[in-house]
């Protein structure tokens, strides 16, 4: 009897730890898909969002990371970024041009080459990657124009050829600043894009069984039904500089700053008060090498002068408030010896000028105005030790 129970315990035991090693374990932990979306110029706020992207999809385990894409195009160095981080990435990588009205030309069509499955939208097209200037202009000469070309047009070969796509075309995208649809991309022999769906949904129906070849070699093989998608989103931070990194922003806020500093500079203090239309200073030394107390040092004299144009007070134009110009000398003489200590008389606001450096109108209408004068004639003599002599 004894035995029996043990070996019924036995049995029970380990049934226990055979269920505990099978379905429960697996199904805590479905397969997921990194689905993140960006829209927008190529550049280093690109590149630093689809790297937490990526990141985000190695530490989770990711099946497969998506990324929609919707981009007129970029800087290129940023698109090198991107991709660099693209071919590292643990999890396949699928670019989706979408939804249909969407491009990715220029900088987008190189990052769509990149990607372990390119897909297209219908109604969506991509190339036109000719490089030109952070202006939008071509490079200033033939011979740098050709230069930029060929070196954008062997790095798109290298990548059509990596993934098994059509490198002439890749090529003309770059040379010829051709553009493709989705139909043409498709349709094209060997293939630019890997194949075409509406929307996310449909794109994961369709990659489920597909076998996916890295850009080191390894196969893999996706499963995408009943994945669970996550999604991941840009920080206000990165949409913020995101957006005025955009060249028209950028554009507008130059000009906008470029107007303030004109406006400031034939109206002092109109919209910055206490700024002058003109701030200069000046100033020398003379030294005279010699000895003292058995000590070798030097003899010095030096000087300088500031002057700063008139300016208002307030950021109303009243003329009650405009502060006159002035200028100031300072002077100080005196001897310097080699061990670190020295000795100098010293004035500030030596020709005694008076002047105000700021008015201030008080509260109410008593029509009071204070002014803060400024430090009249100072002489003083200074015994200095600087350390580390």
């Amino acid at each position: 009897m004894r035995i029996r129970s043990g070996a019924a315990a036995l049995l029970f035991a380990l049934l226990f730890a055979y269920a505990l090693t099978t379905s429960p374990v697996a199904a805590a932990t479905p397969p997921v898909a990194i689905v993140a979306e960006y829209e927008g110029i190529i550049h280093p706020i690109a590149v630093e969002f689809i790297d937490e992207v990526i990141t985000r999809a190695d530490t989770r385990g990711a099946a497969v990371t998506v990324i929609v894409l919707r981009t007129p195009g970029g800087l290129l160095e940023s698109t090198r970024a991107i991709v660099s981080r693209m071919l590292v990435a643990h999890a396949p990588v699928v670019v989706f041009v979408g939804p249909a009205g969407g491009r990715a030309a220029s900088a987008g069509f190189l990052i769509t080459l990149a990607a372990d499955v390119a897909i297209m939208a219908p109604g969506t097209h991509i190339g036109a990657a000719h490089p030109v200037s952070a202006g939008g202009e071509t490079a200033p000469s033939d011979a740098m124009t050709k230069k930029v070309a060929s070196d954008a047009a062997a790095y798109a070969r290298t990548l059509a050829e990596t993934r098994g796509r059509n490198a002439a075309l890749a090529a003309e995208a770059v040379t010829e600043s051709r553009s493709f649809t989705a139909h043409e991309a498709l349709a094209a022999n060997p293939r630019l894009i890997d194949m075409v769906a509406p929307d996310v949904s449909d794109l994961l129906r369709q990659l489920d069984g597909r076998t996916v070849t890295r850009f080191d070699g390894s196969n893999v093989i996706l499963h995408t039904t009943g994945i669970a998608i996550e999604r991941v989103e840009m920080t206000r931070r990165q949409q913020f500089l995101s957006a005025i990194a955009d060249p028209q922003i950028a554009y507008l806020l130059l000009t906008l700053g470029t107007l303030g500093l004109v406006v400031e500079l034939w109206n002092p203090g109109s919209v910055l008060p206490g700024v002058s239309r003109w701030a200069l200073t000046f100033g020398g030394e003379l030294n005279k090498p010699s000895t003292v107390f058995g000590q070798r040092g030097e003899f010095f004299g030096a000087f300088d002068t500031s002057y700063r144009s008139e300016f208002s007070s307030s950021p109303s134009a009243s003329r009650y408030m405009v502060v006159d110009g002035y200028g100031l000398v300072n002077l100080r003489a005196g001897y310097r010896w080699s061990d670190g200590w020295s000795v100098f008389l010293w004035s500030r606001n030596l020709l005694d000028k008076q002047y105000y450096e700021l008015l201030s109108a008080q509260p109410g209408n008593s029509g009071l105005i204070v002014g803060l004068p400024g430090d009249p004639r100072t002489v003083g003599v200074t015994l200095r030790m600087a350390l580390g002599k």
